[in-house]
């Protein structure tokens, strides 16, 4: 004999069984002629449906199949199958519920379908740690597979998602949370700026100039740039930088520009003691003879994390 399943079709506000209206609610009990329903309809719910299993007269053992068809949008209520909340990626996607009584408890299970295209899974259901290399084929994650925050840092294991896993221009700034890349991120250049301090080599009013580095830091170069007036020709132009903050010298004494050295000259200067706390102040003290000569002082910094 051929089983033919009942129909049961949802709406904005009730539920049909074989086009008969059932109310908002629909209870099902398995009989010798139908274990077996699908449910279609195509609807934006107005109120919460439910439909349940009915195990007074059954006995254990007894299974309902109930085959989903149904395109649902859930509009803020509650679709209820055999006591199952239906969440709202699962209420317009197909898949089969099986109902079976035990004897004494009711047990549902949702099985979702797998064709092309169904997005049933959730980060949820992904067990933590799970998802290794191993499991991603070379240039599999593309950006269009990402979906926003889909799976979370604790469902990934350790060094799971790597440069070969991911496709071409995979990962787009859309797919990245606010705030959420580190300074350790980021390729070296990117964390590369420069710092100009001028200084005027004028001993018969010397001065020190002082300047809080506003991160932390490494100093990388330090450069002097003759501009402005040539440095005179009797004595170079030398400087003693120190931090102040951690007592510490960068250059002690050392040449900015040789005697007479002419506008456009740069010197490439050696340091030591250069990594650099946030807000710790430095001081650039010009000392020797020198009477004449302005020049630039240009510092590369490379940021550091906090």
């Amino acid at each position: 004999m051929i089983q033919r399943p009942a129909i049961i079709t949802l709406k904005a506000a009730d539920i049909e069984l074989n086009s008969q209206s059932r109310g908002t609610s629909l209870s099902l009990g398995a009989s010798k002629t139908v274990d077996y329903f699908l449910i279609k309809g195509t609807t934006t719910l107005t109120s919460s449906l439910t439909i349940s299993f009915d195990t007074r007269s059954v006995f254990a053992g007894t299974r309902l199949i109930l085959e989903y068809h149904a395109n649902v949008t859930l509009n803020s209520q509650t679709l209820t199958i055999a006591g199952k909340s239906i969440p709202a990626r699962q209420a317009n996607k197909p898949m089969t519920i099986v109902v079976l009584f035990d004897g004494t408890n009711t047990v549902v299970n949702l099985l979702s379908s797998v064709e092309d295209n169904q997005e049933t899974i959730s980060n949820t259901n992904i067990v933590a740690n799970s998802i290794t290399a191993a499991e991603l084929a070379t240039g599999a994650v593309a950006a269009d597979e990402i979906a926003s925050s889909a799976v979370s840092t604790a469902k990934l294991a350790a060094v799971s998602v790597t440069s070969a896993k991911l496709a071409t221009d995979s990962v787009t700034t859309a797919k990245i949370v606010n705030a959420n890349v580190t300074v350790e991120k980021l390729e070296n250049e990117a964390l590369e700026s420069s710092m100009f301090i001028p200084v005027h080599f004028d001993y018969a009013n010397k001065d020190t100039f002082y300047f809080a580095m506003p991160t932390k830091c490494l100093i990388n170069t330090l450069v002097a740039t003759v501009s402005g007036i040539p440095v005179g020709a009797t004595h170079p132009a030398t400087m003693t930088i120190a931090n102040v903050t951690a007592g510490t010298t960068l250059l002690s004494t050392g040449t900015l520009a040789a005697a007479a050295a002419a506008e456009g000259s740069e010197t490439l200067v050696s340091l030591s003691n250069t990594t650099i706390a946030k807000r710790a102040v430095l001081s650039f003290t010009p000392d020797g003879s020198q009477g004449t000569g302005k020049l630039f002082i240009t510092i590369g910094v490379r940021r550091l994390a906090d």
